[in-house]
């Protein structure tokens, strides 16, 4: 079986994130993001073979071309590889603990038991991951220059977080 099969076959959890999560997506031109995780088969958690994550993108960032409505992205992780960046306290995969069922593409038992014990991955040190991330985004915003459409939702985001004194 390939990875792709097993990935497929095994998948417990599938999730919408990125701007159809957060609200903010632009009906008509937002691509779609998926992630999800899957319990690997017995050969790749004994480690005759290799799974950590499948990712599949219609528009690879290589292509140069902007994601249209058309696209969609998917990330998914093994179980293994899931539960380490929840231990680590990453804010994107954090966040996927707390998705609303509005977002929720596919869940079996085993995903919905992760979900109701949510409260065993977080820790006081998820401050510094989510300040220290949201910092690298402030940054982002002051110093790349954006173009298109994302250029006039950042130019109205600036002047807004200038009129507040936020920066």
């Amino acid at each position: 079986m390939n990875v792709k099969d097993m990935v497929e076959a095994n998948t417990i959890l599938k999730i919408k994130v990125g701007s159809e999560l957060y609200g903010t997506s632009i009906i008509g031109s937002s691509d779609i993001d998926y992630f999800g995780v899957c319990i690997p088969t017995k050969d790749y958690i004994l480690g005759t073979q290799k799974f950590e994550l499948l990712e599949e993108r219609t528009n690879p960032s290589s292509s140069g071309r902007r994601n249209i409505s058309s696209d969609n992205d998917t990330t998914i992780y093994s179980l293994q590889k899931y539960f380490k960046l929840l231990s680590d306290n990453n804010p994107n995969v954090l966040e996927t603990l707390f998705v609303n069922k509005e977002n929720i593409i596919y869940s079996n038992r085993a995903a919905e038991e992760i979900l109701r014990y949510k409260h065993i991955f977080l820790s006081k040190r998820a401050y510094y991951k989510f300040s220290g991330y949201a910092f690298s985004q402030k940054r982002k915003l002051l110093t790349k220059e954006p173009i298109g459409l994302r250029k006039e939702l950042t130019d109205k985001l600036r002047e807004e977080m200038i009129r507040r004194g936020i920066f």
